[in-house]
């Protein structure tokens, strides 16, 4: 399990990095993959893209192999990950109203952070 302490902190520092300090890269309303390795590399002049990419690509492959474990990922201040189990139930279908068996499942979830929270509500707020 100490791959995935290293992946933590190197989660929380990737997120007080590159969101922290560098807002002004993440001005839009959509952020991809593509740009949180752009930011990244441009953040830290000393890392190619490739490495960076290579980062964004350890560090999501270790938040979604957690999971694929039922564990879950924390990234302190940002927030969690985790899954969750939804028992089997009768559902509609919406086009003809036939009853429909849905079978359980496990689906994967997002919690925010305090500071997220936080950082959101006051950003929300201000309009910066």
């Amino acid at each position: 399990m100490v791959g995935g302490v290293k992946a933590l902190c190197t989660a929380e520092k990737l997120h007080h990095h590159v969101v922290t300090h560098h807002n002004e890269q993440i001005q839009s309303a959509l952020m991809t993959r593509s740009d949180l390795i752009d930011a990244l590399a441009s953040r830290f002049p000393h890392l190619v893209t490739k490495d960076a990419e290579v980062s964004v690509k350890l560090l999501l492959g270790a938040i979604s192999q957690a999971l694929a474990n039922g564990g879950r990922a924390e990234i302190r201040g940002f927030g969690s990950f985790g899954v969750t189990y939804r028992p089997s139930r009768t559902g509609r279908n919406p086009k003809s109203g036939e009853k429909v068996d849905v079978p359980a499942k496990c689906v994967p979830y997002f919690k925010a952070g305090k500071e997220l929270r936080i950082r959101v509500e006051t950003t929300s707020v201000t309009g910066k």
